[in-house]
């Protein structure tokens, strides 16, 4: 049974979408001004750049010569080359002679490695000053090898004080040389700062339009990531509640199918009255709406319930539970037929179902000791008998309304003796008001065709599952998506009654009350 209302459709408005493109089409604009700006800045910066390596060039340049020629003088001016030679010439002594030669090495070694790097303008100038260095060292180590031949120091001394004008306008020229090198690179620096701030100038205007360029993409970014940030947020919990409902829904369809009869329990309850029953449930979402269950008299008569809720899903899963209770306390009823039983189970249900919430349901009550069977039934499609003795399928008609609308509801049975090998088909609506995959509908006459065919198949193969075949020839109709949940039983009935079991008083009064209504 369904009863669900169609959804409504939402539609985006014209206003909307045109909202949309034009905050489409200004992030686009913004975003090329954008770009075109940040061009113009990367150019600009790329000017900045090279200024700047040109500097720190220039400075490391200047440093390093200008600390060269720091230190070449102070090692041949005071402190260095000539004061050493001047205490020797006053001294004699081997101290500062030794002094003398270090220092003359250390220039030496300082003028070799200059002459590596030196300009062609540099390099005659250390050429000049090398070779004065040399000469100072031919006079120092003669000097040595006259004293040590036994000549006279006043006759030495006067070596001691070699012409040094050479070294001296050497070294003044290279000088000159760095502070003319050091005044056309300023220049040279100086006209590159001039043009980076024309530059800067004219760009102003497209640096300023970059910045609010930026401001706008970044405000609109982050409403975007805000959004988004939202939408996860959102996405998120629609997930956790997902899994947690997925999760409660595995736990309600476990307890919902604990509540269906294990093959045990079915083949006790049968096995004793010499039927068979086989039976399909398909639900039409995770929960069913529909459920069945053996009952069980217990002065001999067994039976079978088959309700269809109202609707599908978990509503109608929790009502099915409902109505599992109330039926389950049927044990304490007196139960004089089916129509009786029915009523009883109506009445219990009335007040505990939701307002506009019902059930319609079929009950079939065999009793093998007088070989009967009764039906009585409320709001639900005919049963369907097939009769193997004549070769026969006929249509019950039974009648009544669906069970907790009304608590003084009645409901009539109908009662047929079974003479013969008997097989007996409930079934949900689903199966007959199912639009089938060409439009049309499955009709009775087709359904009773299905049944005989499997219940012939299952008298000659005891294995062949009645209610499974007809479920897969309909599947193949109706496609494999119901709308509804849909739940077929065949019970198979013997045609030579059991040896009646010895009846107790109360049975044997219920049985001759039964057979006088």
């Amino acid at each position: 049974m369904t009863s669900s209302p169609t959804p409504p459709t939402h539609t985006r408005t014209p206003s909307r979408r045109n909202r949309i493109a034009a905050a489409y089409a200004v992030t686009g604009v913004v975003t090329v001004v954008f770009l075109l700006a940040a061009a113009a800045g990367f150019y600009l910066q790329g000017l900045v750049r090279t200024s700047v390596a040109n500097w720190h060039d220039y400075q490391e340049h200047r440093q390093a010569q200008l600390g060269w020629l720091h230190d070449l003088r102070i090692e041949m001016g005071f402190g260095g080359l000539t004061s050493h030679l001047a205490a020797y010439a006053a001294t004699g002594n081997e101290t500062a002679w030794y002094r003398a030669d270090l220092s003359l090495r250390r220039l030496h070694h300082m003028v070799s490695l200059r002459l590596d790097t030196a300009t062609p303008e540099e390099r005659p100038l250390l050429t000049i000053i090398g070779d004065g260095l040399e000469r100072y060292q031919t006079l120092l180590a003669s000097a040595k090898a006259l004293i040590a031949a036994g000549a006279r120091w006043e006759d030495i001394r006067p070596l001691l004080s070699p012409d040094q004008t050479a070294m001296v306008n050497a070294l003044a020229r290279l000088e000159s040389l760095t502070a003319l090198n050091d005044s056309s690179h300023n220049d040279e620096v100086e006209a590159q700062f001039h043009l980076l701030d024309t530059l800067h100038t004219l760009i102003l205007p497209l640096v300023v339009l970059t910045l609010l360029a930026a401001v706008g993409v970044i405000l609109l970014i982050r409403r975007f990531e805000q959004e988004i940030r939202r939408r996860e947020r959102s996405d998120k919990q629609l997930s956790q509640f997902t899994a947690r409902l997925r999760q409660e829904i595995e736990m309600a369809r476990d307890v919902q199918n604990d509540l269906l009869p294990t093959p045990q329990q079915i083949g006790s309850l049968t096995a004793a009255a010499g039927l068979h029953l086989s039976y399909r449930l398909r639900p039409s979402t995770e929960l069913s709406g529909d459920f069945w269950m053996p009952v069980d008299l217990g002065d001999g008569r067994v039976g079978v319930l088959l309700a269809d809720m109202t609707g599908h899903g978990l509503v109608a899963a929790m009502n099915g539970l409902r109505m599992t209770d109330v039926v389950r306390r049927s044990d304490d009823y007196f139960v004089v037929n089916a129509a009786h039983l029915l009523a009883n189970v109506s009445t219990d249900l009335t007040g505990v179902l939701p307002e506009g919430h019902f059930a319609a349901a079929v009950l079939a009550l065999y009793d093998p000791n007088g070989h009967t069977l009764e039906l009585a039934g409320a709001a639900v499609p005919p049963p369907l008998i097939y009769r193997h003795g004549d070769d026969s399928v006929e249509t019950v008609t039974v009648r009544g309304l669906p069970l907790g609308i009304d608590e003084d509801a009645r409901y009539d049975s109908i009662r047929m003796d079974i003479t013969a090998d008997t097989t007996l088909l409930l079934y949900s609506d689903a199966l007959t008001e199912t639009p089938a995959l060409d439009g049309t509908v499955l009709t009775t006459e087709l359904i009773g065709s299905w049944l005989r065919d499997a219940a012939i198949r299952r008298t000659a193969d005891p294995t062949v599952d009645v209610a499974g075949e007809i479920l897969e020839q309909a599947l193949e109709m109706l496609g494999p998506d119901l709308p509804d949940d849909l739940t077929i039983i065949a019970l198979t009935l013997p045609g030579t009654p059991p040896a009646p079991p010895p009846q107790s008083g109360l049975s044997a009064f219920v049985a001759a009350l039964d057979r006088d209504i």
